[in-house]
């Protein structure tokens, strides 16, 4: 049998997750909306809705359009938010599907499905010119999302690490850029009740930094709002904050393992994880990399709210908690 982990890649791309979702949970497919990129799909019985692409890696990945808590993910995530199963019951549900026992792709039923879509990556040359085009930084770290729905003050993004980490664009949507080693790769645009990722981009990391000379500690979260909170709530001047936007691509392991690397003997990795399952889904494939480097000198921790499901609940009850600023100093 395949380890653990090379079971679970099969997962990701082995199962054409529109496929799936049809035959398993009732979808179907919106065709004014799809193309040869993405599948967007919704459910009648639930109001579910959902868009479908593939990255590079030739993972099948979804983002939730609603509801609003399902930040989506890979197939693994798109079961354990409609279910609830562990990692092991979904293992379990997915196995006859790459052992050759149940097959999506010869039912009649779902020949107006689509079995493969085109990865995102077709164009990112495209995604970088809109990028130098189109996209500025957020002036004054003023957004209503960002400052009154997620309680992130203004002035958190005129400082150290997290100046110049969050854009905007024509739609007044706030932007997470992800970049990989070849620079920038896409955005997670996020604004009230909406969520997306730009087209033909694909995930890479977003992080805010203090400079690779300052850099000892590092902070993954699977947002980067909860990235930007747990920086609130633990405020480091030598830590540079990072978000996956949801499960970890074959691409973004990569990535984080170059960035664990790149840390000075003694440095720390901490996972501001969620307090939910997804959350140690999450936790676990970091600690699947750390298991796996020889960098005994590391310090690592996987650090979950007790009380809220995620860091950015808990900085709004902690802000929350705080004595408001007096008259004269506010002028």
């Amino acid at each position: 049998m395949d380890s653990r982990t090379d079971e679970i890649e099969r997962f990701k791309i082995e199962i054409p997750l529109a496929r799936f979702a049809a035959d398993e949970f009732g979808f179907r497919v919106d065709r004014r909306k799809s193309s040869a990129n993405a599948c967007f799909m919704r459910c009648d019985r639930t109001g579910d809705k959902i868009s479908i692409q593939r990255y590079p890696d030739q993972h099948w990945t979804y983002w939730a359009v609603s509801p609003a808590t399902d930040r989506g993910g890979s197939i693994i995530d798109f079961i354990q938010n409609r279910t609830g199963e562990n990692l092991g019951q979904v293992r379990k549900r997915l196995r006859p599907y790459i052992n050759g026992t149940t097959s999506l792709s010869s039912r009649p039923a779902l020949q107006d499905v689509p079995l493969t879509l085109n990865t995102t990556n077709s164009d990112v040359s495209e995604v970088r010119r809109i990028f130098a085009t189109t996209v500025r930084p957020l002036a004054g770290g003023v957004h209503p999302h960002l400052n009154t729905d997620r309680g992130i003050p203004p002035e958190t993004f005129t400082r150290t690490p997290f100046a110049g980490s969050v854009h905007t664009d024509a739609r007044g949507n706030c932007l997470f850029i992800h970049r990989d080693h070849s620079g920038v790769t896409g955005w997670e645009a996020r604004n009230r009740k909406f969520k997306g990722f730009s087209p033909s981009g694909y995930k890479a990391l977003w992080y805010a930094t203090p400079g690779r000379e300052e850099r000892k500690q590092l902070v993954f979260a699977e947002s980067a709002f909860d990235a930007i909170a747990y920086g609130l709530m633990f405020p480091s001047s030598e830590t540079c904050y990072c978000s996956t936007a949801g499960q970890m691509s074959a691409l973004q392991r990569d990535l984080v393992t170059s960035a664990i690397n790149k840390l000075p003997i003694g440095g720390d990795v901490i996972i501001a994880a969620d307090a939910d399952q997804a959350g140690g889904v999450f936790a676990a494939q970091f600690q699947e990399i750390m298991d796996g480097l020889t960098r005994e000198d590391l310090n690592f921790k996987i650090h979950a709210p007790e009380s809220v499901k995620d860091w950015n609940d808990a900085w709004l009850v902690k802000k929350a908690s705080l004595p408001s600023p007096s008259p004269q100093a506010a002028l």
